[in-house]
């Protein structure tokens, strides 16, 4: 179960861009058939779906650098203590 979420969570910005240029292209064709309706309605997922994509995209670069800020003090920690013995 873990897999399946963690494969999911691999690809998702990628599910959501793709959501984004669909909905922006179903947004196109209702405005050009002439549903305003429609197309805006499909330009508002699109929004949303761009939202959601910018805090998805946010949240995963704190979380990069809080790892890498981990990452680097273990490692002075570890030359510290080299150093000292």
């Amino acid at each position: 179960m873990i897999d399946i979420a963690l494969a999911i969570g691999r690809y998702v910005v990628l599910v959501l861009a793709l959501f984004v240029i669909a909905m922006i292209a179903l947004a196109a064709y209702s405005f050009a058939v002439g549903s305003i309706a429609g197309g805006v309605i499909s330009s508002l997922f699109a929004l949303g779906t761009l939202i959601l994509l910018a805090q998805i995209l946010q949240r995963r670069r704190r979380g990069y650098r809080r790892v890498r800020a981990r990452r680097a003090e273990i490692r002075q920690k570890e030359y510290r203590e080299t150093k000292v013995a």
